[in-house]
C-alpha cells in the first residue's frame, strides 16, 4: 500500500511524541542496536525508527508498507536525513539521549558564558560579542520584537528562511541582537552539536552590514551545554525565541533598581519570569532560571521531571514547599548526607529514588514472595534454606549496582537477551528492580517448596555471584524462621494462597505481613534482636492518588478543581469512564492524568469489535510445533489486564493505571467476563476461565480509566452492571470545561480565534436541525494543531475531517449536510448572528 501524504509538521510532532512517550519504554530502549533496524532518522543529534515515525504521523499500520527504500525515500522527500545504524551506538547512549544531563557544576565555558550574559545583557545594555557596542538596549530589543513577534511568518519555509525575511532591512544592531539571542537560546542545550549552533548563529550575523563573529572565549561554550532539551526545543524554536524576547523587552522596561533586586534574589527573578506570557516555551523558561541562578534552580528543563521528583521525594522533607523549585532545593538539602554536594538528580543512584518509586526503607516493613522455577527449582530452594540466602537470576545481564534505574536495567536485559519479547524484558527488568531496589534489610521473605511455605528475614544488601544455576546470580542473605517447620499452604487463607500463585519472580505480599509473622513465630529468640533493631511498621494498606498540580491544570488548560474531582472519583470507585463526542480530548486527558498519577507508568489498550476476553485477560496461543507427529502446542498467555494486575500486586505501594480507549467498541460483557464481579468486590477472589485452579484478585492499587465515544453508542445502551461499576464523566463541546477550550488554546498559541467562533456556530446549527443531540456535537481537538497557523489549514480541516464526519452522522436523513454545514455556510451564519451570540464565546471560568 502506498504511504499516504502527510506534512513535515506532522512528522516533527511524531518525533516529539516518540521522545516524550515511547523512547523510554522498555521495548524501545536500545532499538538502535537490537538488529531489527538497518536505518534511522537523524534529527538534532537523535535517532528515530523510520517506520514507527511514519505510522505515528499517518496512521498507516506498519504491516501495510515496507521499510528500507520505501520508508526511507518517503522521509527523505520531507527533508529528513536517513543514516545507517552503526554497531558502535550503544543503547545506554540512547537512554542518555532521552534526557540525562551532565552532572551539575558552576564552572566551565557554559556557565562562564551565562555570567557574561548577566553582566552584559541583564545588568547593562552591552553586548556578548562586541563589548564596545550597545546591543541589549530597549529600542533594539523592541525593534527585533516587532519584526519577529509582531510580524510572525506562518509560511511553511524553514526557520532560517523565515527569520531572514523578518530581519530584511534591519539595522546592524538588531541583527547582532538576533545572533546573540540565538547564542543564549542554544547555551543550555547539550543535544545540539556545536557546529550546528555556530552555523545558524554565524548565518544570522552574516546578514548584518557590520562584520561580527562569536568571540573565541564564548565559542567553546557552544560545544558543551548542560541538558538534553528534547525535540520540542528545536521544533518550536520560534516560541523559545519569542519568550526570550518577551523577557528582554519586559526586563529592559523595568526600573534598574528593581532589576538589580531581582538579580540578587532568585525567587523574585522567577516571579518576574513566570509573570510573562508564554507559548510552548517552558523549556526555555526553565533554562533561563538555571543559567541566571545555577545554585538555586536545578539543571532540569522539563517541568514534568521536576514535578515527578517533587512528587516522589517530598516525603523526605519535613515541611515541603508548594513551589516546585523551592521543594527541589529542600530535597537536595535532605539528600546531601547520602550523596554529598554537587550530585545530579539523573545520577543512577539518585534517579532510582524518583524514576521508579523506591520506598523509604527506614519507615516501612514489607513482605516479599520470591518464586523459584525451572528444572532445578527444588534443589535451589533447599540450598536457600540450608545456607541462609535467597536469589534470582538473569545472570547474562551481569552485575547491576543497587540504585540503577528501571530504564537502565531494561537496557541491560535487552542487550543480554536480544531474542526476548518486549513483555518478557519488561517483566525481567521489574523483577530485578524489585530485588535490588525495593527489598530492604529487615523485610520478610516468603518462598514455597511443593506445598510447604517458608518465611525469613532479609539481613543483607544484594550481591552478584557467578554460579552455574540460571536463577542464582543475585543473592541476599536470609535468616529463615521456619526452615524445619514449614507452614502448610492449605492452612493459609484463600486470598493469601492466591498471591502465592503469581507468575512473577518477586512479588510484594505485604498485605499478609502480620499473618506470616504470626505463623512463622518470628518472635522466637533467634530473631528477636534483629526485629527489635529494625522496628519497622507495616506497609500502608491502600495507595492514595496525589492531588492535581497547578502545572498539570495549566498544561491541559482545564480547571484544577475539575481535574481534582476526576481524581477523587477515581480514588473512590477505582474505575471511571470519560464520555462524549469525537474530538473532546477524552483520550488525551485520560493519558495525561494517568501519567501524572503514576509518574508515567501507565498502560493503554484500545478496544475494537473483534477484541475478546482472550486478548484482554488471558488465552491460549500457538507455541510452535512439538513432538514426533508435528503437533502444534499451546501456551496460556496473559493479556494486558492480567499483566498489569500482576505488576500492581508486585508493587503494592504505588498506583497502576490501565487506560482503555474506546471501551464501548467491544462487547464489554464478553471481554470482561468474570472480572465484572471483581470491579465491585475487589476483596473477593474469583477463578478465571482458563485458570480455574487459581484464585485471582484485583488489587486495590489498580485503577481503570475508560474513554467512550458517545456518538458511536449512547451511554444508555450500556448494561446496568457496567454503569454501576464505573463513574461516568461527561465531556461535551458546549458544556464546561470543554466549552471555550479551543479559544484558550488558540489565544495561548497566538493564533486567530476564528476557528473557535466557527466551531461554536457549527454546533448551534447541528442542534438546530432537530435530528441530533449533544452526542453529535463536534469537539475542539480537530483544530488544536500547530498546522492551523497556515492560511489554508482551516479549510483543509473543515473539508477533509469535519465534513466526512458529519456526512457519516447524517447518513440516511433528509438533511443537506453539504449546504448546511460547509465552511462557507457556517461563516455566513456566523456573520448574520448578533454580536456575542457565538456558542464558544469566552465565559468566566468556574471557581478554582
Amino acid at each position: 500500500m502506498t504511504i499516504p501524504a502527510t506534512t513535515r509538521e506532522a512528522l516533527l510532532e511524531s518525533l516529539e511524541k516518540f521522545d516524550r512517550d515511547i523512547r523510554s519504554l522498555p521495548e524501545w530502549v536500545g532499538w538502535e542496536t537490537n538488529g531489527n533496524y538497518e536505518h534511522g532518522i537523524s534529527f538534532d543529534g537523535h535517532l528515530y525508527p523510520p517506520k514507527q515515525i511514519i505510522t505515528m504521523a499517518t496512521g498507516l499500520p506498519k504491516n501495510q508498507f515496507s521499510g528500507g527504500p520505501e520508508a526511507n525515500g518517503y522521509l527523505t522527500s520531507y527533508g529528513f536525513e536517513i543514516v545507517p545504524l552503526r554497531a558502535g551506538i550503544t543503547s545506554i547512549a540512547a537512554v542518555n539521549s532521552a534526557g540525562i544531563a551532565t552532572p551539575p557544576s558552576v564552572t566551565g565555558p557554559t556557565y562562564a558564558a551565562a555570567r557574561l550574559f548577566i553582566a552584559s545583557a541583564l545588568r547593562s545594555d552591552g553586548s556578548l560579542f562586541t563589548p564596545d557596542r550597545l546591543i541589549w538596549t530597549l529600542p533594539v530589543v523592541e525593534d527585533l520584537y516587532e519584526r519577529f513577534v509582531g510580524q510572525p511568518d506562518t509560511s511553511s519555509d524553514s526557520f532560517e528562511v523565515k527569520f531572514r525575511r523578518q530581519l530584511a532591512g534591519a539595522p546592524a544592531e538588531t541583527i547582532q541582537l538576533a545572533g546573540e539571542l540565538l547564542f543564549v537560546h542554544f547555551l543550555i542545550a547539550s543535544n545540539i552539536g556545536g557546529e550546528a549552533k555556530r552555523r545558524l548563529i554565524n548565518e544570522v550575523l552574516s546578514w548584518s552590514p557590520s562584520k561580527v563573529s562569536i568571540p573565541p572565549a564564548l565559542d567553546s561554550g557552544l560545544d558543551h551545554g548542560l541538558v538534553d532539551t528534547g525535540v520540542a526545543f528545536n521544533t518550536y524554536r520560534p516560541y523559545q525565541l519569542w519568550f526570550l524576547l518577551e523577557f528582554a523587552k519586559s526586563w529592559k522596561a523595568t526600573d534598574p533598581s528593581a532589576r538589580n533586586q531581582m538579580l540578587a534574589d532568585p525567587w523574585t527573578f522567577k516571579q518576574f519570569a513566570f509573570s510573562l506570557p508564554i507559548t510552548a516555551a517552558y523549556t526555555q523558561r526553565e533554562a533561563l532560571l538555571h543559567l541566571v541562578f545555577p545554585d538555586a534552580f536545578e539543571p532540569i528543563t522539563s517541568r514534568d521531571v521536576k514535578a515527578l521528583i517533587g512528587q516522589r521525594l517530598r516525603g523526605r522533607v519535613a515541611n515541603p514547599s508548594g513551589d516546585i523549585d523551592r521543594l527541589l532545593a529542600q530535597i537536595r538539602e535532605a539528600l546531601l548526607p547520602e550523596f554529598g554536594t554537587n550530585f545530579h538528580f539523573y545520577e543512577p543512584q539518585v534517579a532510582a529514588l524518583w524514576q521508579s518509586p523506591v520506598r523509604d526503607r527506614t519507615t516501612q516493613q514489607h513482605a516479599w514472595f520470591i518464586r523459584c522455577e525451572g528444572d532445578l527449582a527444588d534443589v535451589l530452594v533447599k540450598a536457600w534454606l540450608d545456607d541462609g540466602f535467597v536469589s534470582i537470576g538473569w545472570r547474562e545481564a551481569g552485575d547491576i549496582p543497587v540504585g540503577t534505574s528501571g530504564t537502565v536495567i531494561a537496557v541491560r536485559v535487552r542487550e543480554s537477551y536480544s531474542e526476548a519479547s518486549p513483555g518478557s524484558i519488561r517483566a525481567a527488568a521489574g523483577n530485578i528492580d524489585r530485588f535490588l531496589n525495593r527489598i530492604g534489610v529487615g523485610d520478610l521473605v516468603v518462598t514455597i517448596l511443593a506445598t510447604d511455605v517458608y518465611v525469613g528475614v532479609i539481613d543483607s544488601t544484594p550481591i552478584f555471584v557467578e554460579t552455574d544455576h540460571p536463577n542464582d546470580s543475585r543473592r541476599r542473605r536470609v535468616s529463615w524462621a521456619n526452615a524445619h517447620t514449614p507452614i502448610k499452604r492449605e492452612s493459609l487463607p484463600s486470598d493469601t494462597t492466591a498471591r502465592l500463585r503469581t507468575r512473577l519472580t518477586v512479588t510484594d505480599v505485604s498485605e499478609d505481613l502480620a499473618l506470616y509473622q504470626e505463623r512463622a513465630k518470628l518472635a522466637a529468640p533467634a530473631l528477636v534482636s534483629l526485629l527489635e533493631d529494625v522496628r519497622l511498621p507495616p506497609v500502608p494498606a491502600e495507595v492514595h492518588l496525589p492531588a492535581v498540580s497547578t502545572e498539570l491544570a495549566d498544561e491541559l488548560m482545564l480547571p484544577r478543581q475539575w481535574l481534582q474531582n476526576i481524581v477523587d472519583l477515581l480514588e473512590e470507585k477505582r474505575q471511571l469512564i470519560l464520555y462524549g463526542p469525537p474530538g473532546t480530548g477524552k483520550t488525551y486527558i485520560a493519558q495525561a492524568l494517568a501519567d501524572f498519577l503514576t509518574g508515567g507508568q501507565r498502560r493503554l489498550v484500545q478496544f475494537h469489535p473483534s477484541y475478546s476476553y482472550e486478548d484482554f485477560v488471558e488465552g491460549f496461543r500457538p507455541a510452535g510445533v512439538s513432538g514426533a507427529v508435528g503437533a502444534v502446542g499451546f501456551d496460556l498467555v496473559p493479556g494486558p489486564f492480567r499483566r498489569i494486575a500482576e505488576e500492581a500486586l508486585a508493587e503494592r505501594t504505588r498506583a497502576h493505571i490501565l487506560v482503555i480507549d474506546e471501551i464501548n467498541r467491544a462487547n464489554i460483557a464478553k471481554v470482561f467476563g468474570e472480572l465484572y464481579f471483581l470491579l465491585e468486590y475487589r476483596d473477593e477472589p474469583v477463578q478465571l476461565l482458563y485458570s480455574p485452579a487459581e484464585d485471582f484478585h484485583l488489587p486495590k492499587n489498580l485503577f481503570l480509566i475508560g474513554t467512550m465515544n458517545s456518538a458511536d453508542r449512547s451511554i444508555a445502551l450500556l448494561d446496568m452492571a457496567m454503569r454501576r461499576r464505573f463513574f461516568f464523566v461527561p465531556l461535551f463541546p458546549q458544556e464546561e470545561p470543554i466549552r471555550g477550550l479551543l479559544r484558550r488554546w488558540l489565544e495561548k498559541n497566538l493564533m486567530s480565534t476564528e476557528a473557535a467562533d466557527l466551531l461554536g456556530k457549527l454546533n448551534e446549527l447541528i442542534f438546530a436541525t432537530g435530528t441530533k443531540d449533544r452526542d453529535f456535537a463536534v469537539g475542539p481537538s480537530y483544530f488544536m494543531t500547530k498546522a492551523l497557523a497556515a492560511p489554508e489549514s482551516l479549510e483543509r480541516i473543515w473539508s477533509y475531517a469535519l465534513m466526512p464526519l458529519l456526512e457519516e452522522q447524517y447518513y440516511g436523513t433528509e438533511d443537506d449536510v453539504t449546504t448546511a454545514f460547509s465552511l462557507r455556510s457556517v461563516r455566513a451564519a456566523l456573520q448574520r448572528a448578533p454580536d456575542g451570540d457565538q456558542a464558544d464565546a469566552p465565559k468566566p471560568d468556574p471557581p478554582k
